[in-house]
């Protein structure tokens, strides 16, 4: 007889001070669309409710400018 397994816990929120709801927004058209059809309160709502769970991307990954990363690593090496 199998041992029924427990799903998988869901990932915690983030904290809704770190949500970025115009990102959100802007890479998720058909949530735009779905807000401004008032099928959900906002992004954070949509998002909270059924985004998270199906893996939508909220915040904009750092974007690191400026940084020679090939002089970086090579001093790096040479240590």
């Amino acid at each position: 007889m199998s041992t029924p397994t427990k799903p998988p816990e869901a990932a915690p929120l983030p904290d809704r001070a770190d949500f970025d709801e115009a990102m959100y927004l802007n890479r998720h058209q058909d949530v735009r669309r779905a807000v401004e059809q008032r099928e959900f309160a906002s992004g954070w709502d949509h998002f909270a409710r059924q985004g998270a769970g199906e893996g939508r991307a909220w915040y904009r990954p750092a974007r690191l400018v400026g940084l020679d990363f090939g002089a970086i690593f090579a001093a790096w090496r040479a240590r």
